[in-house]
């Protein structure tokens, strides 16, 4: 995806969710809660403290959801919307 985020804001991947268990049994998407978890793609000029590529802990209902069909579900948030860096 060819998007660079503006000021301090930050295009973040969403980790996928978890459709199957372990198990083998298939949950249904009504069920499943979407991760909180993901990976800072691009990054605004005026965004300190991460960098592309950090595995990244967000607040739940953070950001736009943006979905692309060739890569997947993404996010522009705030940098303020990040609770941690997952190291």
């Amino acid at each position: 995806m060819k998007l660079q985020p503006l000021g301090k804001r930050l295009l973040v991947r969403r980790k996928p969710e978890m459709t199957k268990t372990p198990g083998g049994i298939i949950i249904p998407d009504t069920l499943t809660e979407k991760p909180m978890e993901g990976m800072i793609v691009a990054i605004g000029d005026e965004v300190d403290k991460v960098k592309v590529g950090y595995r990244v802990l967000f607040r739940k209902f953070a950001g736009v959801e943006i979905a692309d069909n060739e890569e997947g579900m993404f996010l522009v948030m705030v940098q303020d919307d990040i609770l941690g860096i997952i190291t």
